[in-house]
């Protein structure tokens, strides 16, 4: 895909020697042969190129038919220990993504199953409260500032994790530190490279390493790094000099190893709409170059809690993000799973305490007591009830992933009619107050339903797969 002018990318000769000059003058530096070692093996990929990472063949295996032919194909391979390489799996969605406990327990589960290849890559520095992800901890200085794709006026450029982290002051750090036992042996980075772009300082277990420009003669562009560092490495930590605009996009751990990634990019209130918000060169240029073997969509539920959707119109927004989508990631299978149940309060000014009920589709309406302007508004008045569009969500879903041959999923099959309050009343609860989000444990059991899914379907693909074979 060719870009205008302005946005035209750098050479690979110009990103080499960036790569290799970066430390400048007024970073500590180590002997030239302990330099060199660090920076042994580390590439720059940039959009120009459209590299591929050298150990991935250069076209899809797809063997055998349905959905998920190519993602089996591939899974099978790493099963029978004939792919070296990791298998990354990329989910995109809204805050049941971002929260990563519902991903986080589909990666254990796969992890276990298949080999455990890392974390994979995160949104940059710490892009919402409460940002809690699986098998990291992030900490982050207060200096930088979040910018997010799904903001109501996002500027900039934005890759698939949705956020942008901008460094504001000379100091200004991020620290990745693995939870991990294997720990780490690459370093993964996404930056936006920039006229007069700043300098990142890295660290890896305390050991300086070169620093890293991310300054460019043109752009703005994203690039991406791959940096090996010692087997079993716990720790990284990103150092702004704030020598001029510093924007991380994304940063991760990763072991070079068969087994699989499954990495979690999630926006707290987004809707499928999100993916048209990513810039269109930019996320094909990150999905070509990480290439995913699977994509799983998990949105739904804010566009279920909007009265405003009509079904034609929702069908129309979903279709034209899946078509972007299918653009900047030919022939990789994709996954969609529909929206959990999610109950809210019939009538305003009532508490989440207020009542225990919900009323289930299809239940005879009770007409609502009589209450004086001011009087507590009894339990009967207090009901909880679903989305009156999160069905008409559901369905559409459903329905282009029937008319697109993609493998769809419905979480809300787990949980039954008003399942959100149900898993609220449960004693431990699997939902919270809100009868919106889930605790862990109810995410747990979700992915448990879905991993169990995709194993039937992928124990009926092999025996298929001999079928043929013995033919």
């Amino acid at each position: 895909m060719s870009l205008p002018l302005p946005r035209r990318f750098l050479s690979l000769t110009l990103s080499l020697l960036l790569a290799a000059c970066a430390g400048g003058p007024s970073t500590p530096q180590k002997s030239s042969s302990e330099a060199a070692g660090n920076l042994a093996g580390t590439r720059w990929h940039l959009p120009e190129t459209r590299r591929a990472t050298p150990t991935k063949p250069s076209t899809r295996l797809r063997q055998g038919s349905g959905p998920l032919a190519g993602f089996f194909t591939e899974l099978a391979a790493l099963e029978r220990g004939e792919r070296q390489e990791p298998l990354l799996v990329l989910q995109l969605g809204d805050s049941h993504t971002a929260g990563d406990r519902f991903s986080g327990r589909l990666r254990e589960r796969l992890q276990a199953q298949f080999g455990a290849s890392g974390r994979g890559a995160l949104p940059p520095a710490v892009p919402f409260d409460y940002f809690r992800p699986q098998g990291v901890q992030i900490t982050a200085s207060p200096g930088w500032i979040i910018s997010r794709a799904g903001a109501a006026k996002p500027e900039g450029l934005f890759g698939v994790s949705g956020f942008r982290a901008r460094a504001t002051k000379p100091g200004d750090r991020a620290m990745l530190t693995s939870t991990e036992e294997a720990g780490f042996d690459t370093l993964l980075l996404t930056v936006l490279r920039q006229p007069l772009g700043g300098t990142l300082e890295l660290e890896i277990d305390g050991q300086r390493l070169p620093a890293i420009s991310t300054a460019a003669d043109t752009g703005p562009q994203v690039a991406r790094l791959s940096i090996p560092v010692p087997q079993g490495s716990r720790q990284a930590t990103l150092t702004a000099r704030a020598d001029g605009p510093t924007d991380l996009l994304a940063w991760g751990s990763l072991r070079q190893k068969p087994g699989v990634v499954l990495e979690a990019h999630g926006t707290v209130g987004a809707t499928i709409k999100l993916l048209r918000r990513f810039d269109p060169a930019t996320l094909a240029f990150e999905l070509s170059d990480r290439r995913p073997d699977l994509i799983l969509l998990a949105f739904g539920t804010n566009e279920g809690f909007q009265d405003g959707w009509t079904a034609d119109a929702y069908s129309a927004e979903a279709a034209a993000a899946l078509a972007e989508l299918r653009r900047a990631a030919p022939g990789v299978d994709i996954a969609v799973i529909g929206p959990p149940d999610g109950n809210r309060l019939a009538t305003s000014g009532c508490s989440p305490a207020a009542t225990r009920q919900c009323l289930v589709p299809g239940q005879p309406v009770p007409p609502p007591p009589l209450v004086k302007p001011g009087a507590r508004k009894p339990a009967a008045v207090c009901r909880w009830v679903i989305p009156g569009n999160l069905g008409m969500v559901r369905q559409t879903l459903s329905s282009l992933a029937a008319r697109e041959k993609l493998f769809f999923w419905d979480w809300s099959q787990v949980m039954g009619p008003c399942g959100a309050n149900a898993w609220s009343l449960q004693d431990p609860p699997l939902a919270g107050q809100d009868r919106v989000h889930y605790r862990p444990e109810g995410y747990a059991r979700a992915a448990d339903a879905l991993y169990d899914q995709l194993m039937v379907d992928f124990a009926a693909w092999k025996a298929s797969a001999r079928a043929v074979a013995q033919r």
